[in-house]
């Protein structure tokens, strides 16, 4: 394993740790404890342990109990020990999916003081990971709550939270995960499971940005649609970044790279709504559509029909979605551009393309990344 680098230094000796009880090592010495491992890079972790209260009792605040955390990428688990020190009754076990060896010793010291603990050395990011947990019965008592009940509840168990990578491969994440909720796959099988995110302050911005915005991009488009997005504590209470945040930014990375990972970041709590716009088994055809209109964001919807954005012959949607005789809300002003259509009007769309008898068959998801299967196959 490789330190960091000065320039003129040399290699950093990395200490051999005799990891005994709950603290870790002094936050101003995190960098010499905790070098950047290729597994752990473009990842930013929680270290002030006054921050890590902060966002525990935010995310499981006072009246939760027995909740079951998937804690992901928690670095050498500053949070998780911020879990662990609220009221027990609110925490039934926590599941910590780490692959970097270099906080190994600082997790799995929480399993000898803590029986709610299991600490896998298992990537969050990988599907199969899940499917390997399922078989060791790690969600053995996890509770299913009906999505079609009158009440609907936020599920009252399972929560994950996750530090999201820096990278576009935290982004490509975030939208897999996004992609489930819609057609009850991964955890979301088992009800309306909430999210807790840590994530990169621009990720943050685009997953909200408004209509008419230049940010807003599919990413926001199907995050609204498919959650309620709430700032899990005030976004400037996270800064700045060094404050809170390992690694801090240094003049000396080898990696220029790593530079550029002291961005500010925020926490969320996204919440599945009951009633998503988006209908089981339809997660395809939105992908579709957004995705080829946004190719045009900036030209009227009716010009990209017209020019067969969405297939040859496109343009016989348009009185669809223009029909005077429909209600006032089913009538899509054609004169948007694509990064102007709030989720009501993709959805228009989506359901005209729907009814439409000669839309495209291949509508070309095999170029998306993997998608989890449902943990029960």
């Amino acid at each position: 394993m490789k330190g960091l680098r000065n320039s003129k230094r040399g290699p950093k000796i990395v200490p051999t740790p005799e990891v005994t009880g709950w603290e870790l090592p002094d936050i101003e010495k995190w960098r010499l404890y905790f070098p950047i491992e290729k597994v752990a890079s473009r990842r930013a972790n929680i270290r002030n342990p006054d921050t890590a209260q902060m966002l525990a009792e935010a995310f499981v605040p006072s009246g939760s109990r027995d909740k079951i955390i998937i804690d992901v990428l928690p670095g050498p688990g500053q949070l998780t020990r911020a879990l662990l020190k609220l009221p027990k009754c609110r925490i039934k076990k926590i599941i910590v999916l780490e692959p970097a060896n270099t906080f190994m010793p600082y997790l799995k010291s929480l399993e000898t003081l803590d029986p709610r603990v299991t600490v896998y050395q298992y990537h969050g990011k990988e599907w199969d990971t899940y499917r390997k947990l399922k078989e060791l019965g790690a969600f053995d008592d996890i509770v299913t709550t009906d999505w079609n009940d009158g009440s609907s509840i936020v599920h009252p168990q399972l929560q994950f939270l996750m530090h999201m990578h820096s990278s576009i491969e935290g982004e490509q994440l975030l939208s897999q995960l996004l992609r489930c909720v819609p057609e009850r796959q991964w955890f979301f099988q088992y009800g309306r499971v909430p999210l807790n995110i840590i994530l990169p302050a621009p990720v943050w911005e685009r997953v909200l940005a408004k209509e008419s915005t230049p940010i807003r991009c599919k990413l926001g488009v199907i995050a609204q649609a498919t959650m309620e997005i709430q700032n899990a504590v005030d976004p400037r209470k996270l800064q700045p970044f060094e404050h809170h945040f390992h690694p801090k930014p240094m003049l000396n990375f080898a990696d220029a790279a790593l530079k550029k990972g002291a961005i500010p970041h925020v926490a969320l709590t996204m919440t599945p709504w009951k009633d998503s716009p988006i209908e089981q088994g339809d997660m395809d055809i939105w992908d579709y559509v957004i995705r080829r209109l946004f190719v045009q964001k900036a030209t009227p919807v009716k010009k990209c029909l017209e020019s067969n954005s969405l297939g040859p012959g496109a343009a016989n949607m348009i009185p669809k979605l223009t029909d005077s005789s429909l209600p006032e809300d089913s009538i899509l002003d054609l004169t948007k551009i694509p990064r102007n259509l709030a989720v009501h009007d993709w959805k228009l769309i989506v359901d005209a393309f729907k009814k439409w008898p000669f839309r495209p068959s291949e509508l070309g998801i095999n170029t998306f990344t993997e998608r989890p299967n449902n943990l029960n196959r």
